[in-house]
């Protein structure tokens, strides 16, 4: 499955209404005080879990309007959970905010085994930087590939298990791991020297214990 990288969808699929249909029902628009006010809350500066803010996301309630509601917790509210916006749905489960933004833009429900990505690695973003993978698969070597940009600037290098370094994958044995044969020849040296002084200092123990 491709990416999704068009904007004009995703910020189109952000529209308040489409993403949580909140308004249907007569219920409380996105980015509108939850007491029903009619008025527009501001925009969080930063996150706080004491006050239920999400950062770049309105608040639920104007300054002192939250006493005015019997349930605080209404339908369509949102929440930081995992690293990830999560939205109270209608039935009282949370929702995966980014999975609520791309199946908006594809315009159909996501398959179970989809994973939505956030290509900048900031998992509250959901503008224009998210990617679907058809499975988890494909989101952990994207991911792969990402550290290995970030690290040497190559996305197709590999990390040697040794030396810990990003090479170009003709430079390394891959099979059972990843890794430079010279690392290995290194490493079996220095498990031999270990072995044999571990060896030694179980021989010399049981030396001194059968003299006593």
């Amino acid at each position: 499955m491709n990416g999704i990288q068009d904007c004009q969808k995703l910020e189109s699929a952000q529209n308040a209404n489409q993403l949580t249909g909140i308004e249907k029902n007569n219920e409380i628009p996105f980015g509108y005080c939850y007491c029903g006010c009619g008025y527009k809350t501001k925009i969080s500066p930063k996150s706080c879990a004491r006050r239920n803010w999400i950062r770049g996301i309105p608040r639920k309630y104007l300054s002192g309007h939250h006493s005015r509601v019997k349930n605080p917790n209404s339908k369509g509210c949102m929440i930081l959970h995992g690293g990830y916006i999560q939205v109270r749905t209608r039935n009282g489960d949370y929702y995966p905010y980014h999975r609520i933004i791309a199946e908006n833009a594809l315009g159909k429900e996501l398959p179970p085994t989809a994973v939505v990505h956030h290509s900048n690695g900031n998992g509250i973003d959901n503008n224009s930087n998210l990617i679907i993978c058809e499975n988890n698969v494909y989101h952990l070597y994207l991911h792969q590939r990402q550290r290995a940009y970030s690290s040497s600037g190559h996305p197709d290098w590999r990390k040697c298990k040794f030396c810990k370094q990003y090479d170009d994958p003709n430079n390394l044995y891959i099979k059972s791991g990843v890794y430079h044969k010279s690392c290995m020849a290194k490493y079996a040296i220095k498990r031999r020297m270990i072995d044999g002084i571990q060896r030694t200092d179980r021989i010399g123990s049981n030396h001194i214990g059968n003299l006593h």
